[in-house]
């Protein structure tokens, strides 16, 4: 369900253009900057992927992974058209161009696997060799999860590993009940019920893995938008040398 309008914890329908946006990695704060030198250090890297955005007009800071998306959306692009419309039309390979290094392209994927798929929450777990560790998520509460890790034995990361897609519903199993219980600490209201992963395997190597949540089910087309993002994420740590 869409948050009220004069909700100031809403989504911005269209990003400010003119005022000055404030970056923060949690400890110092900079700014203030214009949209296109954010636009710029997003692009470049020079914003940390990790970090949180608040333009001036606004009441509450934002994940960078949540915005960096239709942010980055703007460059080259037709100034008239919806930054929401600009991102529909992109295709998996243009949604991740701007990924500079793995952070970057962790934010990127997150931000754009929630716009395609209307999802309210989201994580991104680099895989280690112990399991995995959130690199960047999406939600209220986003930032409670920095650093949180899952185990090798996690439901999740025993499914990944054998490149399997694990969907949460009608009924959900282990995996479906680990996602949902990790989801659900995001701070989404109402709480999702439905959710999925797709496991992140370049060179068929696992590297990470994508869950998403909302309420209310996902279609088929929903999975294959992630699923055709990952694959591109895929080929682009792959040509970037970043499976190693």
């Amino acid at each position: 369900m869409p948050r009220d309008k004069a909700d100031p914890f809403a989504l911005p329908e269209e990003l400010p253009t003119e005022g000055g946006f404030y970056v923060t990695n949690g400890s110092n704060a900079v700014g203030p900057v214009d949209l296109e030198l954010l636009r710029r250090g997003i692009a470049t890297g020079k914003v940390p992927a990790d970090g949180f955005v608040r333009h001036q007009s606004w009441k509450v800071w934002r994940p960078i992974a949540e915005l960096a998306p239709r942010i980055l959306a703007g460059e080259g692009q037709d100034d008239d058209a919806p930054l929401s419309d600009r991102i529909s039309q992109m295709s998996p390979e243009d949604a991740l161009a701007a990924a500079v290094d793995v952070d970057t392209a962790w934010m990127l994927l997150l931000g754009a696997a929630v716009h395609f798929t209307r999802s309210t929450v989201g994580i991104v777990f680099a895989a280690t060799d112990a399991g995995g560790t959130v690199a960047c998520s999406h939600g209220p509460r986003s930032k409670e999860l920095e650093g949180v890790t899952i185990g090798l034995l996690d439901p999740v990361m025993l499914a990944a590993a054998g490149g399997r897609v694990v969907l949460a519903e009608p009924t959900p199993g282990a995996a479906g009940h680990a996602m949902l219980g990790r989801l659900g600490k995001l701070g989404a209201s109402p709480m999702p019920d439905a959710a999925f992963m797709v496991p992140i395997r370049p060179g068929d190597r696992l590297r990470g893995v994508l869950e998403l949540g909302r309420t209310g089910g996902y279609a088929v087309r929903d999975i294959d938008r992630a699923d055709a993002l990952v694959r591109a994420l895929e080929a682009r740590f792959e040509a970037a040398g970043w499976s190693g």
